[in-house]
């Protein structure tokens, strides 16, 4: 009885991880059809830097890095739809 209690988690779990993935790649891609200036910013903000340590890095006003952050939000929430959801509830974006 126990085995199959536990075979059942692992199942939940390797379908949990294949669509966390599956949410992960759909990101990736959209991130490639951004701008580059615009990629560049979002993947900075990704690693944990604040807007005025992006606009150092990038030699650009802290005004820009808020809004290529504002014009890739709304971008990203158009293309993944739902999805852009589950981004926010990860603490992924």
């Amino acid at each position: 009885m126990f085995y199959i209690c536990r075979e059942s988690n692992e199942e939940k779990e390797r379908e949990y991880n294949l669509m966390r993935e599956e949410i992960y790649r759909e990101l990736f891609l959209a991130i490639q059809e951004l701008p580059d200036r615009s990629r560049e910013v979002f993947e900075l903000h990704l690693q944990g830097k604040k807007n005025e340590e992006i606009a150092e890095v990038l030699a650009i006003q802290a005004k820009a890095v808020k809004a290529y952050r504002r014009d890739t939000i709304t971008f990203l929430k158009s293309r993944l739809g739902n999805k852009f959801c589950w981004f926010v509830f990860m603490n992924v974006i």
